[in-house]
């Protein structure tokens, strides 16, 4: 460390990783949409293939869903402003009413969704929640 400070240079932290994924391009998968996932950070030891996570280790969750219309027309409703209350993590749906937020730790939270003209939606939910059930209606 003192040869790089005295060279005025800053040491950063660095992620190194490796991903291998064996697809065949040419075959289509349909599966069901990812509604939770969980990211999960610790410190490795005995690198470079043993990786153990100890004490400080945490898991970052990401949930998804739809917004939708009221029944009877139940239509995916686009540019709608979707929000876990009280944490600064927001996000406004796409043109198939879905939507992506995170990350947080596990836990209860409101989701909070609503459109320009009107009052906005309240939902409870508990991150992750074991069928995935971050769809809301407006």
């Amino acid at each position: 460390a003192e040869v790089w400070a005295s060279l005025d240079n800053e040491m950063r932290p660095a992620v190194s990783y490796i991903l291998t994924l064996a697809l065949d391009p040419w075959v289509e998968i349909t599966s069901p949409i990812v509604q939770t996932l969980t990211f999960r950070m610790g410190q490795a030891a005995g690198l470079p293939r043993q990786h153990r996570l100890g004490s400080q280790e945490v898991d970052m969750i990401y949930i998804g869903g739809t917004v939708m219309s009221k029944p009877p027309e139940s239509k995916p409703l686009a540019g709608v402003d979707i929000a876990i209350k009280g944490t600064g993590i927001f996000d406004r749906t796409d043109e198939r009413g879905r939507f992506t937020l995170g990350s947080m730790p596990p836990g209860e939270y409101t989701l909070v969704a609503w459109l320009e003209k009107g009052a906005p939606r309240e939902k409870k939910i508990t991150v992750p929640a074991s069928g995935g059930d971050y769809d809301m209606e407006l």
